[in-house]
């Protein structure tokens, strides 16, 4: 079987690294959040069985991965509690932040924010992204809320450096 030509012109500089770029390896970390031992079982020999053994050393490798990226929901709840002095029920405050029964948290909305904010995306291409990453439908309308709530945290500095462009 004749293999395909490819249509890439070759260029005029070497393979790899140029002179004068600085060229960037990983390095292993001396503090990795997870190791795995990988056990040597069974002799390759002899087929002897090696699990009571004790390891004489290790080769190491490392790997870095990104974490997967998961909704998490938390139950927020305020106790009921009665005073024994004079029968009056009390219940715990719930955080500011927690004002509904069920609501997205800060990092939707930073997310969802960023999103539209940062790359210019339509609405409805966020929350169908949050679906596709997290499994997590963000309506349209936290969407809208996160990006008015983001541009009225930004609106100092927005206003700032229109006043500094306007100076000049």
């Amino acid at each position: 079987m004749q293999r395909t030509a490819s249509l890439r012109q070759s260029g005029d500089k070497p393979n790899g690294g140029q002179p004068g770029h600085e060229g960037q390896t990983l390095s292993a970390t001396d503090a990795p959040e997870r190791i795995e031992t990988h056990e040597a079982d069974t002799c390759a020999h002899c087929q002897a069985s090696l699990a009571a053994i004790a390891s004489v050393g290790y080769e190491a490798r490392q790997v870095f991965d990104m974490p997967a990226v998961r909704i998490e929901g938390t139950a927020h709840r305020a106790e009921i509690k009665i005073c024994p002095a004079c029968g009056h029920a009390r219940k715990g405050r719930f955080p500011a932040s927690v004002r509904q029964a069920v609501q997205d948290g800060p990092m939707v909305h930073t997310w969802a924010s960023y999103l539209t904010n940062q790359y210019p995306m339509p609405v409805e291409r966020t929350t169908e992204i949050c679906e596709d990453v997290v499994q997590h439908r963000v309506s349209e309308g936290t969407v809208l809320q996160a990006s008015e709530q983001w541009d009225r945290c930004i609106a100092p500095s927005t206003e700032a450096g229109e006043r500094a462009v306007a100076r000049r």
